[in-house]
């Protein structure tokens, strides 16, 4: 199946997750894959994903056939096997590898250190990263010296002892919350694929496609909605309210699309981004878009007390939700509607397999802050470094340097370095790791719900511990008395 990228309206929180008829601008100042070797090629702005000619032989991760595995036919999604690039039971491999031949030969691949030493100059570029104090206060001057692997082990040790002090701190009540976060996720996609007819590794993949930038309770509503439209709006036709919205919606740019679907029932279509632009017109021409707290159940409300409103994600991201739901469970189309985002395709393994021994991280904007001990943002350098994006626009943070992504490993930014240090704190307290990410996900947020001024407060601590002026244990308690105040 391919998709034109012309016909896409990218929004501030598009995820870059088609492979066919691309132009993918990068970061000019992003390290490539050298132009000509054995390993690749350079990126270019021509077309790029699926169709690269990238031939290369890359080491995947072979599970222990002794290992623990997850029971055949339960909820949390079958035996692990190797099986066309992925893994068995309804997983995906979460670096996604696109070179056609490391694709060929199956097995399961995740972001680590282990996969960033495939291309030593990408490692030393991205652990030198870390260096940067306006991004990074984290570290002394001179913390980060020698090899590759000795500053990336440095880097999360550091990690470590944040993420420790996050888990113990955090109260019994997120404790608790957290260790069967994932299995209540699970249940939810469960619940809505019996709700409406759809595969559960699908109604995983449409919460999971939805998930970039995206209030997790608002993540869940999208997801939802384009479920329960789709399964119950084929035969209601394009009406007036749903004119009236496209007119408010949708730019001049995506008139074509408007008026391709519009007149239309939803059953009439099948083009993935005609229906995720039927589907969100309908919700907001024929709904008030309020959602619900996934946890209390109650109605999320602004700072006024008002009921607040679900914000649509952009189009392709619901025409990735759209394939994932409509693939009847066929692992190929789910791991293409997922994209290469190791966020989004750790997400997605962590909820359809609760349980899973793989390792698999959802490392997103609070994961990164809370590994730092920081209040950061999706714009902050250290995200956008983490997750392998750039800043959007000609304006870039000071001192601003690209993470690697690369075809070749299938890794994006610096996120293996996180995924790591999360995986070896779950180890030493003895629960798995996409629990400790749940835990201290929530306590990150519970944390850091405090005003600009506090945080600034924070971020003056990290800069006073990175001029020697206080210890890392004064400066992670000070931090902790900031957001208790």
């Amino acid at each position: 199946m391919t998709f034109r990228a012309d016909r896409f309206e990218w929004g501030d929180d598009a995820e870059l997750t088609w492979h066919d008829e691309w132009s993918l601008d990068f970061d000019p100042d992003q390290p490539r894959d050298p132009a000509g070797t054995s390993t690749g090629g350079q990126w270019t702005s021509g077309s790029s994903g699926s169709s690269t000619s990238i031939f290369v032989s890359t080491p995947v991760h072979d599970f222990d056939p002794n290992q623990a595995r997850v029971p055949g036919g339960s909820p949390e999604g079958g035996e692990w096997t190797s099986e066309g690039g992925g893994v068995g039971g309804g997983l995906v491999a979460s670096r996604n590898i696109t070179s056609k031949k490391a694709a060929a030969e199956g097995g399961y691949a995740r972001p680590d250190v282990q996969a960033m030493r495939q291309s030593p100059k990408n490692f030393k570029h991205d652990v030198e990263l870390f260096s940067n104090k306006d991004a990074y206060p984290n570290f002394k001057p001179g913390e980060l010296s020698g090899t590759p692997d000795e500053r990336a082990r440095t880097i999360i040790d550091h990690l470590k002892t944040n993420l420790r002090l996050m888990y113990d701190n955090a109260s019994p009540a997120i404790r608790q919350s957290g260790m069967g976060w994932y299995d209540k996720a699970n249940k939810l996609a469960v619940a809505d694929a019996k709700a409406f007819g759809i595969d559960e590794k699908s109604a995983a993949a449409v919460i999971a496609a939805l998930s970039p930038q995206k209030d997790w309770n608002m993540n869940v509503y999208l997801a939802h909605r384009v479920m329960e439209i789709n399964a119950t709006q084929k035969n209601f036709r394009w009406d007036s309210k749903m004119d009236a919205t496209a007119n408010a919606i949708w730019k001049p740019k995506d008139r074509e699309l408007v008026n391709a679907v519009k007149g239309k029932t939803l059953g009439e279509l099948s083009d993935p981004v005609e229906k995720a632009v039927w589907i969100r017109t309908h919700d907001e021409a024929h709904s008030d878009r309020s959602y619900r707290d996934f946890d209390t159940g109650q109605v999320v409300t602004t700072a006024k007390g008002v009921p607040a409103k679900a914000a649509w994600q952009s189009i392709p991201s619901i025409a990735n939700a759209v394939s994932a739901m409509d693939s009847k469970g066929d692992m190929k189309v789910i791991s293409d509607s997922l994209g290469d985002r190791h966020k989004v395709r750790s997400f997605y393994n962590n909820i359809v397999a609760p349980h899973a021994p793989n390792g698999d991280v959802t490392v997103d904007t609070h994961a990164v802050g809370a590994a730092l001990l920081r209040p950061l943002s999706g714009s902050d350098t250290a995200v956008m470094q983490a997750l392998g994006t750039a800043p959007l626009g000609s304006e870039k943070p000071p001192g601003w340097k690209a993470a690697s992504n690369s075809v070749v490993t299938g890794l994006k930014g610096t996120y293996g370095i996180y995924a790591d240090a999360y995986r070896e704190v779950a180890k030493d307290v003895g629960i798995l790791p996409q629990q400790l990410q749940a835990i201290t996900w929530q306590a990150k947020r519970a944390l850091f719900d405090i005003g600009d001024k506090k945080k600034e407060v924070v971020e003056q601590e990290w800069i006073n511990y990175h001029q020697g002026k206080q210890t890392l244990a004064q400066t992670q308690h000070k931090v902790l008395s900031i957001t208790r105040d």
